[in-house]
């Protein structure tokens, strides 16, 4: 019994994990994120709460991005945006809303292979109602896949496409208040472990 035990306890921990990571693409991925370090995709939040959030480039071909470009849009009621803001010194020539046509003052270098493009601030209304995050393509995009896509730093003729952190433009990247748990805490096996002791 208790070996049937440890076996259902590694698989769930196996897919707890896998969900956290990129898929299906290891390089260029871009997300939403709670946290800077591009680690918290989901979370609960009360209403009257002010939400922060993070669009984030990770694992990045190229050292350095010259600009970028992707649409940036939330769907539930449950939450209001307030703001999205371009980090660094830009000039933002998108004219449709929810789409980000960001050239860069000077290339910006990706630190430990996280780069932070813009900050994202929302006021949750009603925390029973999930709220979900997508990123995808501009209408008027640069690349030949029609994925969000930034400019290399060193070279401004070179775009990258950036693939969506959970492998398409139709699925959201970072929720709010839809009951997932999938934190380091939670994910983590001695965690589950003691829930059995």
């Amino acid at each position: 019994m208790k070996t049937l035990c440890m076996m259902t306890l590694l698989v769930v921990c196996a897919s707890i994990a896998g969900a956290q990571e990129p898929w299906p693409y290891n390089d260029n991925n871009l997300g939403i994120y709670f946290d800077e370090g591009a680690s918290r995709y989901c979370c609960g939040s009360p209403p009257g709460s002010f939400v922060d959030m993070y669009l984030i480039l990770t694992s990045p071909t190229y050292a350095t991005v010259g600009g970028w470009e992707a649409k940036v849009h939330f769907e539930g009621a449950g939450a209001v945006p307030i703001s999205f803001v371009p980090r660094y010194q830009y000039i933002n020539a998108a004219t449709i809303p929810n789409e980000y046509i960001v050239g860069l003052g000077g290339p910006q270098p990706a630190v430990d292979g996280i780069l932070v493009l813009m900050d994202i601030r929302l006021y949750v209304v009603d925390g029973m109602i999930p709220v979900y995050g997508y990123v995808g393509p501009t209408y008027y995009h640069s690349a030949d896949e029609a994925l969000p896509a930034y400019v290399n730093g060193a070279d401004l003729n070179v775009i990258q496409v950036m693939y969506p952190r959970t492998g398409g433009v139709d699925d959201w990247v970072v929720s709010i208040n839809n009951g997932c748990v999938v934190d380091t805490e939670s994910a983590s096996f001695g965690t589950v472990k003691s829930l059995f002791r």
